[in-house]
């Protein structure tokens, strides 16, 4: 008899209107603030073994609430994509805050990041994360809003209020022309007559890039905590740490460490790609892993269609671009594999160009040793963006970050001449030279160029006519790295070395009228 006393005081009855829900009393006030408090010594509701729910929530809702309570996860019949159940997880997000229940917090969040950060629903993400204050599903959200802007369906954005359409409006994130801004705010305008929205919105959309690296302090990278460590121009800091996927990390042991993969970011999201676990192994990573830098987690992007390592990995918009590298039996691969990270779907094309969607031939020009200039012939050509810093680690004590740029604003740099040019043969014939390092130019009918930066370093670049004529002059600026240690993976062959382009969490909120 005394055990079934004991069992009935674990549970405990909420009332919502006529319905009853018996809920684990232990389980309810482990997980939420609110019922703890509530059934704390301190109120008189204390010994009470029935509470009546004084708010307005569905059934539904108040079920899907006790079912993660007694389960510690979200129904999975809730998960359907589709409007209903986007529905019920934003009911199911309120009742969190209001129930102060910090785990479900990070479980909707979760889903929600999952499922449904498109332009059809992210709005409403957005201006309920905003009213309940949860912040790292604000954020999501609005970098969702401010990169795909121009997908946002039009009558939502006619909807918001003043506060919140300037908030888009001013962002220097947001992704989009200035002829469709203009648009969208006379017809705002128009729709609220409300004719005060100043036009200097437009202007000074220029947000910040950084130019960010990975590393850690063992050669056995994928097991370790691994550092960001960025380049905004005028500073070398560490951003964040993370680790590797679960899935990668339980795989990778002994001589099957991870090879080949390639990490690319693209504004607050890197994206790790392909790699093989163990040279000639078979055993191939065909995941796209993406890792958001706003809400620290990774989450499984997309399956590969072909197996790859040691591939080039670019983003072209919202296009993820895997190009050749090596495949089973280590066969070398001629194939492309576009991934639409909007749409998640491949794109299959045999040629490509980044800028115009198509492989372009173009003639490019060199000067051999003796500065005689010799006709390329025509050939397909994937150019990448500039990038404007690399890393010397000759010495693994000492090592260097080396920033170039074509002016200098500053006491101590090494001018390098563009006629210390060597032909394009005579480069990092030996893919596994760990000091083969490239930086690449934007696209141009351009003079292709080796400049010789030390006895180890040599950087492809390439210059148009106008430019080789103005400048001929690069700017070296050498910035020592105050702890070593953690750049030891820079050194293995294993690790990628190369840095990319990324957007700081911090600067989400940047305005033109408020520069960070």
């Amino acid at each position: 008899m005394g055990n079934k006393n004991e069992e009935l005081s674990e549970t405990v009855t909420l009332l919502l209107k006529t319905e009853r829900f018996a809920v684990d009393k232990q389980k309810l006030i482990s997980k939420s603030q609110y019922f703890a408090a509530l059934m704390s010594a301190n109120f008189s509701e204390y010994n009470q073994v029935e509470h009546i729910v004084n708010y307005d929530i569905s059934q539904i809702s108040l079920q899907d609430f006790i079912n993660w309570i007694h389960n510690d996860k979200i129904d999975t019949s809730v998960i359907h994509c589709d409007v209903e159940e986007f529905d019920r997880l934003l009911v199911l997000l309120e009742l969190s805050v209001l129930f102060i229940v910090d785990n479900l917090i990070e479980d909707v969040t979760d889903r929600l990041e999952r499922h449904y950060m498109s332009p059809k629903y992210v709005i409403n993400i957005w201006l309920l994360s905003q009213d309940l204050n949860v912040n790292v599903l604000r954020d999501l959200s609005l970098a969702v809003c401010l990169d795909r802007f121009d997908e946002l369906p039009i009558s939502s954005i006619y909807e918001l209020s003043r506060e919140n359409f300037l908030k888009l409006l001013r962002n220097v994130n947001v992704r989009s022309t200035e002829s469709y801004l203009f648009h969208v705010i006379h017809e705002w305008m128009n729709h609220h007559n409300d004719f005060t929205i100043p036009m200097d919105s437009l202007k000074n959309k220029e947000f910040k890039i950084l130019h960010g690296i990975i590393s850690c302090e063992s050669v056995h990278v994928t097991n370790n905590e691994h550092f960001i460590h960025c380049w905004d121009g005028n500073n070398f800091f560490e951003l964040t740490t993370f680790k590797y996927p679960k899935d990668i990390t339980d795989r990778n042991a002994g001589k099957n460490i991870l090879t080949g993969m390639q990490i690319i970011a693209r504004r607050y999201d890197l994206y790790l790609c392909g790699g093989e676990f163990g040279i000639g192994s078979g055993r191939f990573n065909k995941n796209v892993w993406r890792y958001s830098l706003i809400s620290k987690k990774w989450f499984l992007e997309t399956v590969m269609p072909v197996e790859r390592r040691h591939m080039v990995t670019v983003f072209l918009k919202n296009k993820l671009v895997l190009v050749g590298g090596i495949g089973r039996y280590r066969q070398k691969l001629q194939s492309i594999d576009i991934y639409d990270i909007h749409t998640g779907l491949y794109m299959f094309v045999n040629i490509y160009f980044p800028d115009e969607n198509i492989w372009e031939t173009t003639q490019g020009f060199i000067e051999d040793c003796n500065y005689r200039t010799k006709l390329l012939p025509f050939m397909p050509i994937l150019t990448l963006k500039t990038l404007p810093c690399y890393i010397d680690a000759t010495n693994p004590d000492k090592m260097i970050l080396i920033t170039i740029t074509e002016t200098c604003n500053m006491e101590r740099c090494v001018h390098v001449s563009t006629k210390q040019r060597l032909a394009v043969s005579n480069t990092c014939n030996n893919t596994n030279d760990s000091n083969c390092k490239y930086l690449l130019h934007i696209k141009c009918n351009a003079y292709l160029s080796i400049l010789t930066l030390t006895s180890f370093m040599r950087i492809l670049v390439c210059m148009d006519s106008n430019t080789f004529i103005k400048t001929n002059i690069l700017h070296l600026h050498k910035i020592p790295i105050r702890n070593p240690n953690k750049f030891r993976s820079l050194l293995c062959s294993q690790s990628p070395r190369k840095f990319f382009d990324l957007l700081h969490p911090a600067h989400l909120h940047t305005t033109n009228l408020n520069h960070i």
